[in-house]
């Protein structure tokens, strides 16, 4: 389906963002061309176009600029939803303020990682709009499937220990208040996500278990574990006072990520999405890095060291930030996984089938009357049919199902 470009991302628009971009209130666009992102489905809830906008300044003479420019969509259902959920608000004040403090703080030890793309400009009136550098420019990619080398995936765990330190650095010490960082999928009332993306996967799962023969016992547990796991989810997403909190990234899977390849290499690498943000345990952003950042080969043998891994980033993070107060143990971490583990279960259920799914699919996937056809589908392709005949056993034994 074509992708129309508002009337509104026009010359004006551009010249207010190199006017900012610039800090010249002089400066003149000379020419722009606007193409939509388009792989349909990778962006569901935002309309991506990118930008090539060549300009004029009174200081510095000609320039170019290259961006990706993020919207809310314009009809469907995407629409409707991003409507009465907190996401774009939630992305903007991120960029205003919590990701350029922690990137300031990381750099302040002489830490050059960067966790998300250069904001270049953003609103919200007349519309909303989020105006990034362009980093498809510069050669990063998408990757859509978890890293199979296991140092590529140690290098995302630590960086996302940096990330965390530095968030759980400004709640602790600096005093930030960041609780407005609340929303979850869990606390919407929205039927799409509660009811065809939380809900649905356990009732197709249980179908397509029983259709197998000899899975009753599995069955029976997720059908009594679907009538808790709501509540369990909307633990996991609000801050613990007895335990410890950071600011997670919220919807930490691979395809939320940006690479920089010299071959098969990963020379760097950046996040993007902050639309799910939320004070909360870091499982929420651990779990969702064990089940799409990493193989399933790889978290299944080196789970405990890629955690061991994390965590020493994370607490040599702190040190060198001189944090002066308690930091979390290696201990406190495995009992936080511990605590909330029977959110594997809902990772395991109704996250992995994202991975399974052509992209071009995806809204199909949300939106039709016949999501539960397609499910089922998918839970019978043999790809998805081991990894839950080797992920229920696991979950059983540890008794998070």
């Amino acid at each position: 389906m074509a992708v129309n470009v508002p009337s509104w991302v026009n010359k004006e628009f551009f010249t207010t963002v190199i006017r900012h971009h610039t800090a010249d209130d002089k400066a003149e666009v000379s020419n722009f061309d606007v193409k939509t992102n388009a792989k349909p489905g990778e962006n569901f809830v935002s309309l991506i176009l990118r930008a090539e906008i060549n300009y004029t300044t009174s200081i510095q003479g000609a320039g170019s600029l290259s961006v990706v420019i993020k919207l809310p969509p314009t009809s469907g259902i995407e629409s409707e939803f991003c409507e009465t959920s907190p996401i774009y608000v939630t992305e903007q004040d991120m960029y205003d303020g919590p990701l350029h403090d922690i990137d300031n703080l990381l750099a302040s030890v002489g830490d050059s990682a960067k966790t998300h793309p250069k904001l270049i400009y953003q609103q919200t009136e007349p519309h909303r709009a989020i105006v990034m550098e362009d980093l498809g420019a510069q050669g990063y990619v998408r990757i859509t499937q978890p890293l199979p080398n296991y140092e590529d995936s140690k290098r995302v765990f630590q960086r996302l220990a940096k990330y965390h330190a530095a968030g759980f650095f400004l709640i602790k010490q600096k005093s930030a208040d960041l609780s407005r960082f609340k929303a979850s999928m869990f606390h919407m009332e929205d039927s799409m996500i509660r009811e065809t993306f939380l809900n649905e996967p356990f009732v197709v799962l249980c179908d397509v278990l029983t259709s197998w023969g000899g899975m009753d016992e599995y069955v029976e547990r997720l059908r009594r574990f679907r009538e808790k796991f709501i509540a369990m989810g909307q633990r996991l997403y609000e801050p613990d006072p007895n335990g410890y909190n950071v600011l997670n990234h919220g919807d930490f899977h691979i395809k939320n990520l940006l690479f920089k390849l010299n071959g098969e290499t990963i020379e760097d690498f950046f996040f993007l999405d902050y639309q799910v943000s939320v004070v909360a345990s870091p499982c929420v952003d651990l779990f969702y890095a064990l089940y799409n950042m990493i193989s399933d080969e790889n978290r299944r043998a080196r789970r405990s060291e890629i955690i061991h891994d994390y965590y020493v980033e994370f607490s040599n993070t702190l040190k060198s930030l001189q944090f002066t107060g308690n930091i979390p143990s290696l201990h406190d971490l495995q009992m936080e996984l511990l605590r909330h583990g029977q959110m594997e279960v809902v990772k395991c259920v109704c996250f992995q089938i994202f991975f399974l799914l052509d992209t071009a699919k995806l809204s199909e996937y949300l939106t039709t009357g016949d999501s539960k056809a397609l499910k089922a589908k998918l839970f019978n392709e043999p790809r998805f049919k081991d990894f839950i005949n080797a992920e229920l056993p696991r979950l059983v034994h540890l008794g998070l199902l």
